[in-house]
């Protein structure tokens, strides 16, 4: 089993936030300063951040068509 050891939010190679307690938070805040600086997702990382988005924190009402395919395929 892998121990998480460090736990960061890093935008465009900095570090902006260190020494959070898990990867939960970390990822709630990421998600929070994309949305409060207007931040692009990455093109790597855009359809699993609009996922987490509009699925996983219920934001926004629109929802691609790979969105809506992944709540329905988890709702099942």
């Amino acid at each position: 089993m892998t121990t998480v050891q460090h736990v960061a939010v890093i935008v465009e190679e900095d570090v902006i936030l260190q020494d959070l307690p898990d990867l939960t938070t970390a990822l709630a805040d990421l998600m929070a300063l994309i949305y409060a600086l207007n931040l692009q997702y990455s093109k790597e990382l855009r359809d699993a951040f609009e996922r987490i988005h509009k699925v996983f924190m219920e934001l926004g009402t629109e929802r691609s068509g790979r969105v809506q395919s992944f709540q329905t395929k988890l709702l099942l």
